[in-house]
Formats: structure tokens, C-alpha cells, sequence
């Protein structure tokens, strides 16, 4: 289990995960209305790395922490330089 904690930006041309001065940001498709950001979020990271994901806090921020479940480092420095 990994968790990470992220920035979340709203609105976006499309999902994607990187890194920006040491945070990191997730951008998404999505609105920060009703779970539909949040929702994009878990759907995309589920995704991506064929993992569990969930948001621990930070539902109603743009600051979460996330868990992602049976992730090692290695998988998720892949997912961080992959620019998804």
C-alpha cells in the first residue's frame, strides 16, 4: 500500500499524473461538483496501474491523500514519469 498525497486541478484537456516542483498533480477531465472529479480520479488511477485506489481525506479539496493498495515505488516512479 502507497500513499501519496496530490493536488488536484479541475477542468482539464485531459487525465494525467506528474510532478511539478516536488508535488505532485493530478489533473482531471472532471468538474469538483457532485464526486465527479474525485470519481475520475479513482476510476483513472485504477486504471492505470491495475491497483485499488481510493481518496483517504480531502473529498471536498484540491489537496487528497490517496491510497493506493499492492503498489510498490517502482510502479508508481513508472506511473509519475509515464506523464498519463
Amino acid at each position: 500500500m502507497v500513499l501519496i498525497e496530490a493536488s488536484v486541478r479541475t477542468n482539464r484537456e485531459k487525465f494525467s499524473v506528474c510532478r511539478s516542483g516536488g508535488r505532485l498533480i493530478i489533473n482531471v477531465r472532471g468538474q469538483p461538483r457532485g464526486g465527479e472529479a474525485n470519481a475520475e480520479i479513482v476510476k483513472e488511477l485504477r486504471r492505470l496501474t491495475g491497483k485499488d485506489a481510493r481518496i483517504l481525506s480531502g473529498l471536498k479539496s484540491k489537496k487528497k491523500v490517496i491510497e493506493i493498495a499492492g503498489i510498490n515505488g517502482q510502479e508508481l516512479e513508472a506511473l509519475y514519469e509515464s506523464g498519463h
